[in-house]
């Protein structure tokens, strides 16, 4: 795992989520550690059921890493959660390449 940078990190990503856990099970997951000031269940913006994932704000002395190290692979439901800090938008990783480049694209206009 890459050093944590000296910003304040409060946010985490959890994934594996099981569709069934409702949000005060998640509020219990976390009340060891201090509790979370914010719980964010994504769901599919189609049909509204959970995607099984959700980022978690934790409140002020909070020890990140450790919350992180503790519920990494917790079972929840009979699946092993993934647990990590969150990543803000511009630390995602860089596309894939599958886009075509704007040099390899035909000119529009008049063909000599």
């Amino acid at each position: 795992m890459p050093p944590l940078p000296l910003l304040k990190i409060m946010d985490i990503f959890v994934s594996n989520i099981p569709h069934s856990a409702t949000l005060a099970e998640l509020e219990a997951l976390f009340e060891p550690f201090g509790g979370a000031e914010k719980i964010k269940a994504l769901n599919d913006k189609f049909s509204g059921k959970p995607r099984g994932m959700a980022f978690v704000k934790m409140r002020e002395g909070a020890d990140i890493k450790n919350v992180v190290d503790s519920l990494n692979g917790r079972e929840m439901g009979g699946r092993a959660l993934k647990v990590d800090f969150a990543r803000s938008r511009t630390e995602k990783r860089p596309f894939n390449g599958f886009r075509a480049k704007k040099s390899l694209k035909k000119p529009r206009g008049k063909s000599e």
